[in-house]
């Protein structure tokens, strides 16, 4: 082999070696028990505040008010028991924010913009874990790769007056109030691939309103979230539980598995809002595993597999409710679902002379069509539903890569991948099915002088063979 051709190869071989997504670079590292709150205190905005393993006890609340990432030895690394993680909360590993249940208003409360908090575990107090507050707006803040748990009186997450804030890859848990809660003047949070469960909220697993004036919109995504075991009421409710948010935007509420919830597994309370490809079992509710209400118009339940819902002998709970007593929603449309082994399928709740709810294209668990009002024995549906044109084939919302995506959506069927991820989007294959894969990335802790000396030794094999080109031409 030519030294040329030896050069080349060496250069392919680098080129095509998984790289790592490097952490922010550290300007401070601290271990226990130096103070964090004294450690933030004397960074600059734009520092980058690294937690080494242990357990934190500062008897009082962390104040971050400037903009900082507070990055813990788990950055990156998912804590999602889904995923098979290794990660355990009070692990070795973890550095732990702990309030040893003597905090009340939040073991972090964040003050200022560009916030980020990575790879950490926030635990143990009677109120906030995480907390930003109402009387200080913010705007793009970022929780992720975090363990959030055991709240004993309050939410897990609670992000008051807060802009485009990235909530994602999180484990939340055992919180008596809500696991995550945007709230209060918020707008355009996304919340995304969290597993929360084992809630004992009075209101719901994640749950989004305003509550303030002037009115602000909602329009909040949230995608590909694993909720259960939520005790006392919802899994994910869009819009404030009183109805003040009826006529505000409440985005969209895309893929999520909600299971095992004592009331609605999906709320809406708002307008405008799409329900589309999520899979919601085990309610107990005394409305519906979706539920619409108060005066929320524009909603669109679609493309969601609504499955064995309620028990004999308690509340009547319907695979899909929309209204309830004078709360009358508008322009609800409930299509391309499947509907089946629910307690009972579809209750729409009407004004005298009110039209008709489109209720077409949905498979109701028999190929005969809904029962009630319908010619069929399966689940049931109420009067003033257009339900012509219903499945008969059986349900076609597959999920065989069990990544929460409805092979109708996803951009690789066979192969898990929740982030559909398509760099090469000349094709309609996510990266999982490219022919050729890309370099693969993955999240792993890497020295940056390693990443460094990396790049280095890739430029200069980059230099030297354009010198051996150029020497070769002469």
């Amino acid at each position: 082999m030519s030294s040329y051709s030896r050069l080349l190869f060496i250069l392919l071989i680098l080129m095509l070696t998984p790289m790592a997504t490097f952490g922010a670079v550290c300007t401070t590292t601290i271990s226990p028990p130096t103070s964090i709150q004294a450690t933030i205190d004397a960074a600059s905005p734009g520092d980058v505040v690294c937690l080494s393993a242990g357990v934190y006890t500062e008897g009082d609340k962390i104040d971050i008010d400037k903009s900082i990432t507070l990055q813990g030895p788990q950055f990156g690394v998912d804590p999602r028991p889904i995923l098979g993680t290794a990660r355990i909360p009070g692990g070795a590993g973890e550095a732990i924010i702990d309030g040893a249940g003597s905090v009340s208003s939040g073991n972090i409360v964040i003050l200022a913009s560009d916030v980020i908090i990575d790879g950490i575990q926030v635990r143990g107090n009677s109120g906030d874990l995480i907390d930003a507050e109402t009387s200080t707006p913010t705007a793009n803040t970022i929780i992720r790769y975090t363990i959030v748990n055991d709240s004993s009186g309050d939410e897990g997450i609670q992000l008051r007056t807060t802009a485009n804030a990235l909530i994602e890859n999180n484990r939340v848990f055992e919180t008596g109030g809500d696991g995550i809660n945007v709230c209060c003047g918020s707008n355009g949070a996304v919340i995304q691939y969290n597993e929360v469960h084992d809630i004992n909220s009075p209101d719901g697993a994640i749950y989004l309103y305003h509550d303030t004036n002037p009115p602000v919109q909602i329009n909040a995504t949230i995608l590909s979230n694993v909720i259960y075991n939520v005790n006392n009421n919802d899994g994910i409710k869009v819009g404030s539980k009183d109805g003040d948010d009826a006529l505000l935007n409440g985005g969209q509420i895309l893929h999520n598995q909600v299971t095992t919830t004592a009331q609605d597994n999906i709320t809406v309370y708002t307008s405008n809002v799409l329900v589309q490809g999520n899979q919601v079992t085990g309610s107990e509710s005394e409305n519906g595993s979706i539920y619409v209400s108060f005066e929320a118009d524009g909603a669109a339940v679609d493309s969601n597999t609504i499955l064995n819902n309620g028990t004999a002998g308690g509340d009547i709970t319907y695979g899909v409710r929309v209204g309830k007593g004078a709360l009358f929603p508008t322009n609800t449309t409930v299509n391309a679902n499947c509907i089946s082994g629910n307690e009972q399928g579809l209750l729409y709740v009407f004004p005298n002379a009110g039209p008709a709810l489109d209720a077409t294209n949905n498979w109701w668990g028999d190929a005969s069509g809904p029962s009630g009002s319908g010619p069929g024995t399966g689940d049931s549906v109420s009067p003033n539903v257009t339900f012509s044109g219903f499945q008969t084939g059986g349900c076609l919302l597959e999920d065989p890569d069990d990544d929460r995506i409805f092979s109708i959506f996803d951009n690789c069927p066979n192969v898990f991948n929740e982030r559909q991820e398509d760099t090469d989007t000349s094709t309609p294959e996510g990266d999982a099915c490219e022919v050729i894969p890309l370099p693969v990335v993955v999240d792993v802790p890497v020295n940056n002088g390693l990443a460094m000396l990396f790049m280095i030794l890739l430029l200069a094999g980059i230099g030297l063979l354009m010198m051996h080109r150029r020497q070769e031409s002469v």
